[in-house]
């Protein structure tokens, strides 16, 4: 019996070990371009549901909560970016419109209701396209869904004019001051790495992570938050490297947990970084840095430091203080309870929000002093 139970001990850490490792998967850049464009409205990947325009949180309309949507067109002309117009149908009001910025894909959809189907009615933007890739309007129900693409993830206002709609869309950094990025590793299939007993897994700590840190972020105004994702699904990491660059971000973490087959008793905290980031002052080690002296001590698991990470996809090419904080050994038996309880992941959210606050805080106030 004693042989049957050290064979089973063997097959469920070889499992574990070979397939769900957190950092294996940071490691390959898998090619996603069949699974982006395997349909048009595949699962979303997260959308904007808050906007920042001169400290005053706004929405798109009563019903959907989106990108800021500016009564006056005066105003509207003197936001900087790109625009392009809609014709509308007859008689639709601003409060009538959907808008979804989905931005880990680039997709802007705007849906607007139809009082009397119309089969050669469409929807087109108009105008010089810059960055725009393709977009397509088709009819669902009774309304009209205009899906555009673009090349790169922007920040969209709109006002309407003369049943005219007019879109200005922009980089985050033109219209916001502080912006941070963070990406919450795995979701899905990819459910990273997994306890010995099988009853938790990795994306389950990240998740509730995200849940607590994403109302933080929603629920202020001082500084525009981008996700890799708010929803229980799988991006490739080609995307997830790639957000923060597009939009301009001040700094940037990715959230995992640690995994260590061998040794149930091994915990604490790592944090990784991208050696090859020489700027100065502000880098991958200083972030890393400050993220693991103010996390360790706020959730009082041990230490284990700084490690050169440069090889992550996430790090490699960030053009911004970057680093990927590994929140605990999800095998260790110290820091399950952590890990594991609401109240734990709390602290977690609560902790990364103040840390990044504070790299932004000291970004900025170096740019001032500049100036």
């Amino acid at each position: 019996m004693r042989g049957l139970n050290l064979c089973l001990i063997i097959i469920c850490m070889l499992f574990v070990f070979s397939g769900c490792g957190a950092k294996d998967s940071d490691l390959q850049m898998k090619d996603d371009k069949a699974s982006e464009d395997a349909s048009e409205d595949a699962g979303v990947y997260n959308l904007v549901d808050y906007s920042v325009v001169d400290g005053t949180v706004t929405t798109v309309s009563k019903a959907t909560p989106g990108q800021s949507y500016i009564e006056d067109y005066k105003t509207f002309k003197k936001c900087e970016g790109y625009m392009f117009t809609v014709d509308l149908p007859e008689n639709v009001s601003q409060d009538a419109i959907e808008y979804k910025d989905d931005y880990a894909t680039k997709k802007l959809v705007i849906t607007c209701p139809l009082e009397t189907f119309d089969s050669n009615l469409m929807l087109e933007p108009k105008g010089i396209l810059n960055y725009v890739s393709k977009f397509k309007c088709k009819q669902v129900d009774n309304s009209l869904k205009l899906t555009v693409t673009f090349a790169k993830t922007f920040c969209f206002h709109y006002c309407i004019k003369d049943n005219v709609l007019y879109v200005k869309y922009g980089s985050a950094s033109k219209y916001y001051d502080r912006i941070v990025c963070i990406d919450f590793g795995h979701g899905g299939e990819d459910i990273g790495a997994m306890t010995y007993d099988g009853v938790y897994v990795e994306k389950n700590v990240v998740n509730g992570v995200m849940k607590h840190l994403v109302k933080e972020y929603t629920e202020q105004q001082q500084t525009f938050a981008f996700f890799t994702r708010t929803k229980d699904n799988n991006m490739s990491l080609r995307r997830r490297a790639n957000l923060a660059n597009d939009v301009g971000a001040d700094v940037s973490i990715s959230l995992h947990c640690n995994f260590y087959a061998y040794d149930w008793s091994v915990g604490g905290v790592e944090t990784m970084y991208n050696l090859n980031d020489t700027n100065t002052p502000f880098n991958s080690e200083w972030l890393a840095t400050k993220v693991q002296e103010k996390y360790c001590a706020a959730v009082n698991l041990s230490d284990r430091g700084i490690l050169d990470g440069s090889d992550l996809a996430f790090l490699r090419g960030a053009k911004m203080p970057a680093c990927l904080l590994e929140m605990g050994f999800i095998s260790g038996w110290s820091d399950q309870e952590t890990l594991f309880g609401d109240e734990g992941q709390l602290k977690i959210a609560t902790t990364v929000k103040d840390v990044l606050e504070e790299a932004v805080d000291e970004i900025k106030r170096e740019g001032d002093s500049n100036e």
